[in-house]
């Protein structure tokens, strides 16, 4: 994920902002509930994880199956680039678990190429496209073209309020003039609180405005992008436990974090980080990553 990446991080305050306005009034109409935490990332088709995580000698095809036995979801990118056939989505719910979501992201072709506009029908033909995934269909994600600004408020606002009944969506806002004149940004998160649907929250180095704090719905879509273990990852992965146990305990009742590092490679061992935090405040994932070989991993630590 080359968004906001940065080649030196030394100056970088990781620390994470107070919760918006708007979160407080979230937060404060939800009563404590049992929660539910996934961790997934971007792709299973990490080659670099055969003799990690993946048995050696373990075939493309099944890569999905074994990814799942150490994920709980996927941030599904490749259904940005092509929206998969019929029976390729069969056979994705086919080799996954119950408790497993999928989280497409939404074609570029809505997104970037028509830009929200004239787009009701392929947007249906999308949603549509993952319905052989039932129960474990999760909330989509619209990620914004990096310079959709405040100016197209209008057209975000009529995709939203047009989105597919039946489908949970989650947007990606990265221009900063969403950042800049919070009353837009307001606006159109009031129209997702509508919906029930959820804004998505970026936590990189070289972009802190996108880390907006600002909840529209009980649950939270959080996509952290580490720099390759770098101590300031495992830093930062205590401030989200600490925030995340925050939320969940005033009724936050659903979680999707996503895990980036360069080329995915490290992943696994970030997210078995963030597993290992979570489990010390008493927070559990349906699932956690397991290293072929323990003693390697282990001393990453």
């Amino acid at each position: 994920m080359e968004f906001g990446k940065l080649q030196d991080i030394s100056h970088v305050d990781f620390s994470l902002p107070p919760d918006s306005v708007g979160t407080q009034k979230i937060l404060g109409k939800l009563k404590p509930q049992e929660s539910e935490i996934l961790i997934g990332c971007p792709a299973w088709s990490c080659k670099e994880w055969v003799g990690k995580i993946y048995p050696k000698g373990l075939k493309p095809r099944d890569f999905l199956t074994q990814y799942a036995k150490n994920f709980s979801t996927i941030e599904l990118n490749t259904t940005y680039y092509s929206t998969p056939k019929r029976e390729v989505v069969e056979r994705w719910a086919t080799v996954t678990p119950d408790y497993f979501k999928f989280c497409p992201k939404i074609s570029s072709q809505i997104s970037h190429y028509r830009r929200l506009g004239n787009c009701n029908l392929l947007i249906q033909e999308f949603c549509d496209a993952f319905l052989p995934l039932g129960e474990k269909l999760g909330c989509m994600f619209l990620q914004l073209p990096p310079n959709f600004t405040t100016n197209e408020a209008g057209k975000l606002i009529s995709f939203i309020e047009n989105f597919p009944i039946g489908y949970q969506m989650a947007v990606e806002f990265r221009h900063a003039s969403w950042f800049k004149e919070q009353a837009d940004f307001e606006v159109v998160c009031k129209v997702l609180e509508s919906r029930n649907f959820l804004t998505v929250i970026t936590d990189v180095a070289g972009r802190r405005d996108v880390l907006h704090q600002r909840l529209t719905t009980g649950n939270v879509m959080l996509r952290f992008v580490g720099n390759s273990l770098h101590e300031t990852d495992f830093i930062r992965i205590g401030y989200w436990v600490e925030k995340l146990k925050e939320w969940i305990d005033k009724g936050a009742s659903q979680v999707y974090f996503f895990t980036h590092e360069p080329e995915d490679v490290l992943c696994p061992e970030l997210a078995d980080f963030l597993v290992k935090e979570l489990n010390s405040k008493a927070l559990e994932t349906p699932v956690s990553p397991k290293f072929l070989n323990q003693g390697i991993q282990g001393s990453l630590f």
